[in-house]
């Protein structure tokens, strides 16, 4: 835990400069102070991803990545320090809820340490997400990764965060963290930011969405010890729809269209919030801010350009696993048969079908396949979310009619989402988040005229405090031990060697297809290696597939298929 926390501290120091940094340039081209907490950590995040992937595309992301950071960091302190030290005094100076806000962050960090600590057992961690962030702390990026093993191409940005933060060069142990630090900075923000007694419209919403971004955590608790890449997406998704009903100008809600560019490159799921961006867009075109316009775009172009370098680096394509964006002829590129074949397999594997062969199954024929292997809770809230799409269509059609048009486009944005997880690869994991957001916005509107005494609403935030922590504290009975300085590492699996070359070998799963951290490089499937061939004399030169199996119907397993 003492390793743990250490690492959290420096998470927290530099995501917190690089934040107020960003927001610090960003305000003055906006002529508006965008210093409020969450803002400063949560683009503080934004920031730190992008350093890390664009360093991936320089060199590894270890020593030196970890050595240059600090030395921005440091520049940040020394040129803003009068800003900074500005900022935090008027901070301490409102002690209306401080104490009891350190009192909150206290425990929530503490709960976080001890997730942080226990052993990576998601399955996909064991599949891919470690030898991933190895690749990124060995080598940064290496051409056509994706032939090596095709989940290598999925390339979401986090794990280049997760690899920056790992500190495998302090005593060769990579911590896997960074999704437990992410769960307290947004528990933080939603216990914090609770305003019931307020009567507006918005302010209830928000805290309905507040409420939602909580029990998304608390459902996500047994796997936020691991690298797992859907958590800080959804949380984003989440905190921006929720953030976006307390921005008190437009230029805040720049902030969160720059934040939903960047959460493309977490996940791709979450690309409807994007349109987002079409509110304050509007707005700038029609007042002629052309200065905020391109401060706009270029900052929300940057975010996403070294996740679009490195799908090409990587897979051969500019969007992975999309053929269509197929614009760049390399010798790395991924068969065309091949991607499509894992784009059918998400679909089909999220359908609940089990089998890609079975990927035009008419929605008659797959839904109830699907709709049976859910839970209980999970069937209910699937059909509620139905009752709420036809109630919602309603509602965008009555806030039309009295011109407010925002609120109709977001929650037209909202089910957008919704309905394209659902026809897309609709597993609970893959989008949990959108099935929480149609029922809060409704709670929202419907208790909009709803008035809480002070002393109510106190009793309410309190309550929600105590759920959140009762929850947490059941997850934490259940674990067995906590290490008291180091955190569980990787679990290790069976594999087998082979070797490629004098200096290179490649191992390859014994058992099902997890191969852990450790030994590295290793892939799941053996009979991959037999179709491709490495671009030069050493790993860093890349892979590529072999001449011949080019125009085959290759499989993600190294099979060729009739």
């Amino acid at each position: 835990m003492i390793y743990t926390l250490l690492n959290f501290g420096w998470i927290f120091i530099s995501t917190f400069l690089l934040g107020f940094g960003f927001l610090t340039v960003l305000g003055k081209c906006f002529n508006k102070n965008l210093l409020s907490i969450d803002f400063i950590l949560i683009t503080g995040l934004m920031a730190a991803t992008v350093y890390a992937q664009a360093m991936s595309l320089i060199y590894k992301v270890r020593t030196l990545a970890s050595l240059l950071l600090l030395l921005i960091v440091l520049g940040i302190a020394v040129l803003l320090h009068r800003t900074l030290f500005g900022w935090i005094k008027k901070m301490l100076a409102d002690r209306s809820r401080l104490y009891g806000s350190i009192i909150i962050l206290i425990l929530l960090t503490f709960m976080g340490m001890i997730i942080a600590c226990q052993p990576a057992s998601f399955y996909d961690t064991g599949l891919y997400h470690a030898q991933a962030i190895h690749w990124i702390e060995d080598y940064g990026y290496v051409k056509g990764l994706g032939n090596l093993h095709n989940r290598f191409a999925y390339n979401s940005s986090f794990l280049c965060l997760q690899a920056l933060y790992s500190w495998v060069f302090i005593n060769g142990q990579s911590l896997h963290g960074m999704n437990a630090y992410i769960g307290i900075v947004m528990a933080g923000y939603a216990l914090l930011s609770f305003q019931m007694r307020k009567a507006e419209r918005t302010s209830r919403v928000a805290d309905m969405l507040n409420f939602a971004l909580l029990l998304y955590i608390c459902n996500s608790l047994g796997g936020m010890e691991s690298p797992g890449t859907d958590f800080f997406a959804m949380c984003l998704m989440l905190y921006l729809l929720a953030r976006w009903f307390r921005c008190q100008c437009m230029e805040e809600k720049y902030v969160l269209c720059i934040l939903s560019a960047f959460g493309v490159t977490l996940k791709l799921s979450i690309a409807p919030l994007v349109l987002l961006a079409a509110v304050p867009a509007i707005w700038l075109i029609s007042s002629k801010k052309w200065k905020e316009t391109a401060v706009c775009i270029g900052t929300g172009f940057l975010a996403v350009l070294p996740f679009l370098v490195r799908n090409v680096m990587i897979s051969g394509y500019l969007v992975y696993p999309y053929t269509a964006l197929d614009i760049f002829s390399v010798d790395w590129k991924m068969p065309e048969y091949t991607v499509n074949r894992d784009r059918n397999e998400i679909m089909a594997w999220g359908r609940g079908l089990g089998d890609v062969n079975k990927i035009d199954y008419p929605l008659r024929a797959w839904f109830p396949l699907w709709f049976q292997g859910l839970t209980g809770a999970q069937r209910m809230l699937v059909l509620l979310n139905m009752l709420l799409i036809v109630i919602v269509i309603c509602l965008v059609v009555r806030e039309i009619r009295k011109k407010q048009f925002e609120m109709a486009y977001i929650c037209c944005v909202a089910t957008l989402g919704l309905v394209m997880w659902f026809f897309s690869a609709p597993l609970i994991r893959y989008g949990r988040a959108y099935l929480y957001v149609l029922p809060a916005i409704i709670i929202g509107l419907a208790t909009e005229r709803m008035r809480i005494a002070q002393k109510r609403y106190k009793l309410i935030s309190a309550g929600f405090a105590v759920w959140f922590i009762f929850l947490c504290g059941q997850y934490m009975k259940n674990q067995e031990f906590v290490r008291i300085v180091s955190p569980e590492d990787y679990p290790s699996y069976g594999v087998t060697e082979h070797v490629i070359s004098d200096e290179i070998s490649i191992y390859t799963a014994e058992e099902n297809d997890r191969t852990g951290y450790e030994p590295f490089p290793a892939i799941p499937y053996a009979a991959v290696l037999d179709k491709i061939e490495l671009r030069g004399n050493s790993l860093k030169d890349g892979f590529r597939i072999k001449e011949e199996y080019r125009d085959t119907k290759l499989s993600n397993y190294g099979q060729i298929e009739e």
